[in-house]
């Protein structure tokens, strides 16, 4: 996290986070990389409990971001990874 912040780096079009952050702040300036001069980006958090689940779903709603759930049932869709915000 203490990276994500002040970094500039051109072209980042998809941000993974293998563990959600602990608060909405967190969360923007992490996924906040792909979003420059008018670009869209995607951004992948992967959630293992319902606890991470829970503070995702607080985190999308405090930031008013679009989330989209993947779970077993989709198994095909999460290999490709297509869980992701769009900005």
């Amino acid at each position: 996290d203490v990276a994500a912040r002040g970094l500039d780096i051109e072209g980042i079009s998809h941000v993974i986070n293998y563990h959600p952050p602990k608060d909405h702040k967190d969360y923007v300036h992490r996924v906040g990389r792909t979003a420059r001069a008018g670009k869209k980006g995607t951004a992948i958090t992967l959630v293992t409990s319902m606890k991470e689940k829970k503070l995702l779903d607080r985190i999308a709603n405090i930031t008013c971001s679009d989330i989209e759930h993947v779970n077993e049932e989709k198994p095909k869709r999460a290999y490709h990874g297509i869980v992701s915000y769009r900005f």
